[in-house]
């Protein structure tokens, strides 16, 4: 089966903006975790760190493409994760998230109100995705 959840924001300042988006497939267990950065200046992601209670994810980037969206640039990439370590970083805890690029790090750390709703709507996917097995 295919599942895919639409973008949510994960972050939203006068400095950098921030959004993702999952597409699941459960025949090869991996998340496919599209996240669109907009940054002041341009900022070509490499990798990036998730860290909470549980511990820290070090993830690949796959860049998409960069483009200027009005006063802002925007960065698109994607990160291919095993369902199963993704799932250990939905904890009622909101994560800490960190950007690499361009020799820069952009870190930011998620609110505690907006992540009680992202980590609802996901353990309640995960758990329907585990029951179809």
């Amino acid at each position: 089966m295919l599942y895919f959840i639409y973008p949510q924001t994960l972050c939203k300042s006068k400095t950098i903006n921030c959004e993702f988006d999952q597409t699941i497939r459960t025949w090869s267990d991996t998340i496919d975790i599209g996240v669109t950065i907009g940054t002041k200046e341009v900022f070509k992601v490499d990798s990036l760190k998730i860290e909470c209670k549980s511990g820290k994810m070090y993830l690949k980037a796959d860049h998409l493409y960069t483009e200027k969206r009005k006063n802002r640039w925007g960065c698109r990439f994607f990160v291919h994760v095993p369902i199963a370590e993704i799932a250990k970083f939905f904890s009622d805890m909101p994560p800490f998230v960190c950007f690499y690029g361009n020799g820069k790090d952009i870190s930011f750390g998620i609110k505690q109100k907006l992540w009680r709703k992202i980590f609802e709507n996901n353990k309640n996917l995960y758990f329907q995705i585990e029951l179809n097995k």
